[in-house]
Order: C-alpha cells, then structure tokens, then sequence
C-alpha cells in the first residue's frame, strides 16, 4: 500500500450481520457491511476528477485529447468527478461515505514507512504497523485482522468473507487460521456452503 493513495475496490470484505439503528421516524437494520479497498488509484482523481496534466499525449498518452475532455472535463470539480466515477458518486457516496479528500484534510496515511502493498494492508486491516511484515511475500500474518475478530464474534460467526484480486490476501488474511471463506486471484469459489448466488 502507498501512502498518500486513496484505495476504494481492490479487495472486498463483505461482513453480513444485524446491527440495529434507530432514528427518530423508524427502526432500521444494517445486514451488510462491505468495506473496499484499491491499490494504486490516486486520491485526485477519485475526489477531483480528471487531471487536466493528464489529458494530453506526453503525461497521460491521450490519443484523442478532444474526446476525452469532452466526455470527462468539466470546470466544476464535482462535475468533473461525477464525470468520471458516476456510480461512485450517484450511489456509494449518497448511501455509503468516502473518506480520503485531502482538499478537505481528510487525510489518511499508514505509519509503517514502507511504499508497498502487504505492509500497507496488513496496517489497515489490524490497526497497526509491524515491522515483522515487510515483505510481499506469500507468509501468512501473524497478526489478527477485523476481519478474523470479528468470526470470533458470536453474532457474527459464519458471516464474514473476504473477497480479492490479489493472490497474497489469504496470507494477509492468514486464511488457514481466519476460519472465514478468502477468494483471491484466480482461485475458483468453491464454498461449499456458498448458495446458488455466489456460484456463477
């Protein structure tokens, strides 16, 4: 993981549970929390939109620069990123949140000091640096994540899966000692416990 680097979708943890909230006008349930990392999407273009010293043929290799301002340039910054991440903003951010907009100081860094991905997600997802991981290597993490918290949780045993692109997240993870379904790379989901839904 890169610090300075916003990360929205790369790997997808989906925790499915009941959490009750209320509010003043009813009662309403959470069954489902999906938090969702990237690796390597810049923090600018998610909360600024497109990068006007990209749009060009030397720094972004344009090839049609007309076309390409025309269908993502916009002079208003929400404009411009509602332009080029529509469902980001049409939906997750009108029923989720997104943190991360520096223009706003909504700042987020890791501490480990290192610019790569195992040390950084390992960070995020126990709350803190080790130094014992400093490698990409496939060594499973010999720290707890939430997400391996949370499957001790009687009420949410069973609930908890984590989904990802990345063929190093079942030792990020520690799958074998998790005890929650991981899907990583190219593997094939075979769950056997997965309903019809999941299997496609």
């Amino acid at each position: 993981m890169l610090p300075r680097r916003m990360r929205l979708l790369c790997f997808c943890a989906v925790i499915t549970g009941s959490t009750l909230f209320v509010n003043a006008q009813q009662a309403r349930k959470t069954e489902n929390i999906i938090f969702m990392m990237t690796d390597g999407l810049r923090w600018q273009e998610v909360f600024r939109g497109a990068d006007s010293n990209l749009i060009n043929k030397k720094y972004g290799k344009v090839a049609d620069i007309e076309s390409v301002r025309k269908d993502y340039w916009r002079e208003d910054t929400d404009a411009r990123r509602l332009a080029l991440m529509p469902f980001l903003w049409q939906v997750v951010a009108k029923q989720g949140q997104i943190y991360g907009d520096r223009d706003k100081h909504s700042d987020a860094f890791v501490t480990n000091g290192l610019n790569f991905s195992y040390p950084g997600y390992s960070e995020t997802l126990c709350g803190f640096a080790d130094p014992r991981v400093k490698s990409n290597d496939k060594i499973p993490n010999p720290n707890l994540t939430v997400l391996e918290w949370l499957e001790t949780k009687p009420g949410y045993r069973g609930k908890v899966a984590a989904f990802a692109a990345w063929d190093v997240f079942p030792s990020i993870f520690n799958a074998n000692r998790a005890g929650f379904p991981v899907n990583a790379g190219y593997d094939a989901f075979a769950e056997a416990s997965a309903n019809p839904e999941l299997i496609f």
